[in-house]
């Protein structure tokens, strides 16, 4: 600075050593913001980089599903338009068909290799994309199963080989006219090495839906050899539903069944669906206070299921066993609101038809005759048709109705009915059905007819066991005038029930129409306190207070009969009378 003011010159060497000093200062400024720049620019790109990375990761990391890659095929097929692709869909429509038509208890997640219902084909890439990238990503975090195929043809004949990273699997071969059906068949194979139980599932019921044969009975065969199977895998949640699956297969003898659900409740106690299973079982072989005693245990199971149930299944459970409790107990109205919440829950398995005939059996139970065969009409069942096999108790329920309104004529026909229809059934359980259910119904109404021969000769055939069997046994040696035999049976009756109130009511009523006033309202006073919603002992209570000329008492237990069973008419008609000599 001192140079250039001695010198006085604007462009004197001092001057221009300042300028150019000046001019370097600022290219190192440019530099250092250039620099900082850049920095900041790479640091933004490498941000942006790990979050897209990170985006994909995650969305990897979710992937699910099934995705099939293009099926490698002969050129003459891809010619004709059925090239690696649409081999392919064809392949994936097969198994999302398969997948479709098994109907089951368990869960869809609980398979470990569930598809859901995100299936699709992977067109074939060539070099280094975001696709690539995604499907490699998919394949190191997510759970996305992936399968591939391909066709090979030699001399009028096709093979298609599908792996899946697990076992080869068979290939499936015919003739080049029949790619539909060998399609089929190789996605069998590959349903049932992935998808074990589930496919058992789909070959019961392909079996219910052909006619009993040789076809029928091999399918059989290969759903007991699956689930035989699994009761040895390490899977305890496929040991569980395979021992179910054992349990609930047609043929199965209900003694064997029992011992297949409790080794599957030996893995897991607390299984609801299992629970649930072992009540029907039970049910079936006329063991009402087991039965009863698990229904109860289901409803507070069923309240937080297992994750292996099917949602659609479980919104069923709950209701369906407040349903069997309240029945149990003699409290129909419950019963039929909870069967009404049944029918009205995701429909699966025919559970909201099964849920009409139970409503219809309740009313019919609870003395509202009318109101069952309305509610069997107005879900479009006709009056007298034979449904056992569609619907279970349907048949049941009609001839229940009969029973109620004292046509036992009617009730005789259908109940035979009933039990040649079960008798051509593949239903599970259907030779207890027709020992504990169908005979002790038929047996009572043959011998309202007259036939006491022929009735005693059917009841005798049931159960000693069987705690409705008995009770008729008891009152049919009532109708024919064998006191001491119904007596015993009677009591044989009560320490198979227990905690149940029916044995009572019934012997409360025999009790009263042989005169012994005191034995009835005791007897009816025993049935009540086990079952405080059941009308019937009230009324019989009622009736042989009446009998007793204690008018205002006999008024007051119909009164509370009457809030449980508004619509039994023969009720309203000793409540009137009571009220009018009172």
């Amino acid at each position: 600075m001192g140079a250039m003011s001695r010198d006085g010159v604007a462009d004197g060497p001092a001057q221009r050593v300042l300028v150019q000093h000046e001019r370097l200062i600022r290219w190192q400024i440019a530099g250092e913001r250039a620099g900082f720049a850049l920095k900041v620019l790479t640091a933004l790109a490498g941000i942006t980089l790990a979050v897209v990375l990170g985006a994909l990761a995650w969305s990897a990391s979710k992937a699910r599903g099934l995705v099939v890659e293009e099926f490698t095929v002969p050129p003459a097929m891809a010619e004709r338009g059925l090239d690696g692709r649409a081999v392919a869909g064809l392949f994936l429509d097969k198994l999302a068909q398969l997948q479709a038509d098994t109907d089951s208890g368990r869960a869809p997640q609980s398979y470990a290799n569930n598809w859901g219902d995100d299936l699709s084909v992977e067109i074939a890439n060539t070099g280094v994309s975001v696709g690539e990238i995604q499907k490699v990503l998919r394949g190191w975090l997510g759970n996305e199963q992936r399968m591939s195929g391909g066709v090979s043809s030699q001399d009028g004949m096709l093979s298609v080989v599908v792996r899946t990273g697990a076992a080869p699997i068979e290939p499936a071969s015919g003739p080049e006219t029949a790619l539909d059906a060998i399609l089929q068949a190789a996605a069998e194979r590959v349903y049932e090495q992935t998808q074990p139980y589930r496919y058992s599932a789909y070959l019961a019921r392909k079996a219910h839906a052909v006619p009993p044969g040789e076809e029928q009975a091999a399918l059989r065969a290969k759903q007991q050899v699956i689930l035989q199977r699994l009761t040895a895998s390490p899977d305890r949640t496929d040991r569980i539903w395979a021992y179910n699956g054992l349990a609930v297969t047609s043929g199965t003898p209900a003694l064997l069944g029992r011992r297949y659900l409790n080794a599957a409740l030996a893995i897991d106690p607390d299984h609801a669906y299992v629970v649930s299973n072992l009540y029907t079982l039970e049910r079936s072989l006329g063991h009402d206070e087991v039965a009863c005693y698990l229904a109860r245990r289901a409803v507070a199971l069923t309240a937080r299921p297992p994750a292996d149930v099917n949602p659609a299944i479980a919104a069923t459970l709950v209701t369906q066993h407040a349903s069997r409790v309240a029945a149990c107990q003699g409290d129909f109205a419950a019963a039929d609101q909870a069967s009404s919440e049944t029918a009205t829950a995701v429909a699966i398995n025919n559970r909201e038809r099964t849920a009409v005939a139970a409503r219809a059996v309740a009313r019919a139970a609870g003395h509202d005759p009318e109101g069952a065969a309305q509610m069997l009409t107005d879900s479009g069942y006709p009056g007298d048709a034979v449904l056992l096999r569609e619907t279970g108790n349907v048949t049941i329920a009609q001839a229940n109705i009969a029973l109620e309104r004292g046509d036992w004529v009617k009730a005789r026909v259908l109940l035979l009915a009933a039990d040649t229809a079960a008798a051509g059934s593949d239903l599970a359980l259907v030779p207890e059905f027709r020992r504990t259910v169908i005979a002790p119904r038929l047996a009572y109404a043959t011998a309202r007819v007259g036939d006491l021969t022929t009735a005693r000769a059917i009841i005798a055939a049931t159960p000693s066991d069987c705690h409705g069997c008995v009770i008729e046994r008891a009152r049919i040696a009532e109708l024919a005038g064998a006191r001491v035999e119904a007596d015993r049976w009677f009591a044989q009756a009560v320490r198979l029930g227990p905690s149940l109130p029916f044995a009572q009511d019934a012997w409360a009523k025999a009790a009263f129409a042989r005169g012994d006033l005191a034995g009835a309202i005791r007897l009816a006073k025993a049935a009540h306190a086990k079952g405080p919603k059941f009308a019937d002992p009230l009324k019989t209570w009622g009736d042989a207070l009446m009998a007793q000329g204690k008018t205002r008492e006999a008024a007051r237990r119909y009164d509370q009969a009457l809030a449980l069973a508004p619509a039994w008419a023969d009720l309203r008609r000793a409540h009137a009378a009571a009220r009018r000599a009172s």
